[in-house]
């Protein structure tokens, strides 16, 4: 999944061109596991990615981010410029 995140950000693809994608990668997986249209879209929008986790609100603390203790997959940058492309084509 890195890969393909670090493509979109190289190529600056539109929202129908990650449809696309999702297609591919569906069809490389061949029935292999589910892998539905929105767990696509889901998994393009997780920060776990970027070694982020969300600690939901609790009492009167507000939710937030930290960072986890994995390895992240792709960089805080590079998934910040996924999100912008999705939020554009999304607008």
């Amino acid at each position: 999944m890195s890969t393909l995140l670090a493509n979109l950000i190289k190529i600056e693809v539109k929202a129908t061109e990650i449809v696309d994608i999702w297609k591919t990668v569906r069809e490389k997986v061949n029935g292999k596991g589910r892998f539905s249209k929105n767990n696509f879209w889901v998994a393009l929008r997780n920060p776990l990615y970027c070694g982020k986790i969300f600690i939901p609100p609790y009492k009167e603390e507000q939710g937030h981010f930290v960072a986890g203790q994995h390895q992240p997959l792709i960089s805080e940058k590079t998934f910040a410029d996924v999100q912008d492309i999705l939020d554009e084509e999304k607008g």
